[in-house]
Parts: C-alpha cells; sequence; structure tokens
C-alpha cells in the first residue's frame, strides 16, 4: 500500500518537480526557471524571485501570513533536541522580535532555499527531487484546506540510503528522469541532499517519518549524522515503548547508536519532526562576541502509533525467533475472528428463518453441518487472501501504518 491521505493530500512522483526548459539557438542563454540574477542583488532586494515554487513557502511569504510568533502552547508538545546548526554570526546583540527575525531571515536566505546556498540552483526543490527520483524515499505532501497553494505537512517513508559502493564514482553524475535544472547530481549531491531536502519551511511546517517495511538495513556512516539531527530520541517514547527499547539495547547486537536506529527500522516506529530558526548565544559574549543564527530540531511521538507493536514481549520475541510480523499476523487474526464470528451470528439468524419439519432430525443436522462447512471455508479463503496480499507486498510501496498518517502542523 502507498503512502494514501486525504483530498488535500498529494504523493510525488518526479514528474511533480519537472520544469519546462524553454528552446532557444542561444546555447549561452540560461536554460532553466531561474532568472540571472547574483546573490547580491537578491540580498538586496529580498522581493526579487528566483523561482516560481508556489507550495514552499519563504520567511517572507510566512511573514505575511502570521501576524505573530506562535503561541507556546503550539509549540509545547515537541521535544527540543539538545543539538542545534550554527548558521553564522549576527549583529543581533539580544534575541529579536519575531517580525524582526523573519525579515532579517529573507535579506539574508535567498528563496528556495533555508540555508546559505553555494550554488543558487540547488534549492531545496532539487534535493527533494534527488531522493523521490533517486526511489529512496516516498513523500506525499498534504495541503491546507484554507490555502491550497500552501504545503501543511508532510509525510515521509525511508526506502533505502545509497552506499559509495552502491554509486561507485562519487563524482559520477546522474541525470534526473524529467527535465529540471540542475539536470545532474553526484554521489556528493546525493549526500547533502539528505540534509537539506527536508528544510521546506520553518516554524509552522512538520515532517512525519517512517521506516519501509522492506527498507534495507545497512546505512552508509555519514547517515547517521543525519539521524542525530533529524531522527528521534528516546525522550519522546511512551513507557511501554521505552521498555520494548531497553530490551532490544539490551538483547541486540551493535552500537549503541546502530541499535537505536536497527529498531525504529525494524518495528517501523514513526516520529513527527519539525525546525525553526534562532537567534542565539553561541559564542562567549564575554569576549564581546555577537548572537548567532541557529537551527533547532524539534521532535514528537505519534499518538496513534500502536505501542504494542514493540512492547517488551514483542521485542524479545523478534530477538529469538526474527518474527518481525507476529503481532501483525496476530491483529489479522484477530479480524477474521471476528468477521466470522459475525458471520455465524448472521448464519444462525438466516437458519431460523428455515422450516424444517420436527421428525427430519437427519436433516437438521446435515444443514448444521452445511454451514460449518461455509464457515470454514470463508475464514480459509480470508486468511488465504491475507497471506498473498503481504506476500505481494514485496517491492512495493507500503503505508506501514495502513492508511493516512495524519498530523496536525498547527497543533506544535
Amino acid at each position: 500500500m502507498s503512502i494514501q491521505g486525504g483530498s488535500n493530500s498529494k504523493l510525488q512522483t518526479a514528474k511533480d518537480y519537472e520544469i519546462s526548459i524553454p528552446k532557444t539557438p542561444n546555447r549561452f542563454q540560461t536554460l532553466a526557471d531561474f532568472p540571472s540574477l547574483t546573490y547580491s542583488l537578491v540580498a538586496a532586494n529580498p522581493a526579487a524571485k528566483l523561482q516560481t515554487t508556489p507550495t514552499i513557502q519563504t520567511p517572507s511569504s510566512i511573514q505575511k501570513s502570521t501576524s505573530q510568533q506562535p503561541s507556546s502552547s503550539i509549540q509545547s508538545p515537541y521535544f527540543t533536541k539538545n543539538m542545534s546548526e550554527t548558521l553564522f554570526l549576527t549583529t543581533f546583540k539580544e534575541v529579536p522580535e519575531y517580525k524582526t527575525l523573519l525579515s532579517f531571515l529573507t535579506k539574508m536566505i535567498p528563496q528556495g532555499c533555508q540555508w546559505m546556498p553555494d550554488d543558487i540552483q540547488k534549492t531545496q526543490k532539487f534535493y527533494e527531487l534527488i531522493l523521490v527520483d533517486s526511489d529512496s524515499i516516498e513523500i506525499a505532501h498534504n495541503f491546507d484546506k484554507k490555502i491550497p497553494s500552501k504545503i501543511a505537512y508532510s509525510k515521509c517513508i525511508i526506502k533505502k540510503v545509497i552506499k559509495p559502493s552502491e554509486w561507485g564514482d562519487m563524482w559520477f553524475y546522474r541525470t534526473f528522469s524529467v527535465n529540471f535544472s540542475p539536470n545532474k547530481y553526484n554521489y556528493n549531491d546525493y549526500r547533502m541532499a539528505w540534509m537539506r531536502a527536508f528544510f521546506l519551511r520553518p516554524f509552522d511546517h512538520s515532517w512525519f517519518f517512517t521506516f519501509h517495511t522492506h527498507s534495507l538495513s545497512e546505512f552508509p556512516i555519514w547517515f547517521y549524522d543525519w539521524w542525530y539531527l533529524f531522527g528521534p530520541t528516546t525522550d519522546i517514547l511512551p513507557t511501554l515503548v521505552q521498555e520494548g527499547f531497553k530490551v532490544w539495547i539490551q538483547k541486540s547486537k551493535g552500537l549503541y547508536y546502530q541499535q537505536e536506529l536497527q529498531f525504529y527500522k525494524e518495528f517501523k516506529v514513526p516520529w513527527i519532526f519539525c525546525w525553526s530558526f534562532k537567534i542565539a548565544q553561541m559564542k562567549l559574549a564575554s569576549r564581546g562576541y555577537p548572537m548567532s543564527l541557529i537551527r533547532e530540531f524539534k521532535i514528537k511521538w505519534w499518538e496513534k502509533f500502536d505501542q504494542n507493536i514493540c512492547s517488551p514481549t514483542v521485542v524479545q520475541e523478534f530477538i529469538q525467533t526474527g518474527k518481525k510480523y507476529k503481532f501483525e499476523v496476530q491483529q489479522v487474526s484477530r479480524q477474521l475472528f471476528k468477521e466470522d464470528q459475525a458471520a455465524s451470528l448472521k448464519a444462525k439468524a438466516v437458519t431460523k428463518t428455515i422450516r424444517v419439519p420436527e421428525d427430519s432430525d437427519s436433516e437438521d443436522e446435515t444443514m448444521q453441518q452445511f454451514i460449518k462447512f461455509q464457515k470454514f471455508k470463508k475464514l480459509q479463503k480470508q486468511l488465504k487472501t491475507s497471506k498473498s496480499s503481504k506476500a505481494s507486498s514485496e517491492g512495493s510501496s507500503c503505508d506501514p501504518m495502513g492508511g493516512p498518517c495524519s498530523q496536525d502542523p498547527y497543533e506544535l
């Protein structure tokens, strides 16, 4: 099953990122949707648009739609990670107001990026396309009901992370399957895509993350840098899941940082992620250093996840037997059992309407045996269908949550 959502959800494919390349005899003309503007010009004139990206909000558009800083009640459910990314020094001597911060971001950071770019054409959309086109992730963007062009929140299923040995020459360029500019990327771009593709919008956008059912188990060493910043921590885990995690750490193999990632991968434990900009004192103020622009990372637990999937008992059994899907199979079996019970009650109701002579005991017994046989055949067919659908899911997209993984960014 693929990522699914409501009418406002859009599963992203490479075609969604395609741009029209104008045909021109002038080989020196820029073949892209970007005007030939220098960074200094853009910084001096924030109104200058570098590209048309109606679904990606920038600091300036946030300022237009947000008149005040989000309240603490909006941010309270999130856990702020104890690591941050320092971007650069500023001239601020104290923490500015929210509007002042947004104005500063608009002047310093070009549209389409949420960092100081080394290449103005390598935008967030470029990096997102790399991960989608390489089939590394599956993304669905959910759009705001009141502002249809605005992405309210997004969902990402991690399918694979390409290792250097699989890429070959790390400076070898791969070409996009659709028209885009730049139209190719190397392994360094691919690695950077993981670090920049999810910087879609600060303050009021969130990502739902989980691993694909058939995601690969081995990860390149640099991916743990990504996990350190974007991944969850045990601080947000409910008690039952924390107990299961402890069993996993004690009984499974590997170093702690590897065990942690594998726990989330094996049991497809989801988490919700968001980030924001902040002005903070990162260097010694006593030496006269001004404050820095930093990026904060925040995570929270997804309340709709069934905690029993990674309870201590299930984790222990998986470590001993490798039966990862036993709990899920039990859920299916219980559902089939309930359906069978309902069918039995319905069958009994039908038999009450059948007129059978009082002296025809043999006919009545035959009828009951026939009903039992029909129930058995139906249950057998349901179990067979369940097994075949599970087997056919190999290699296909799968929403481990069994449907829309909704999270409300306005409940941050």
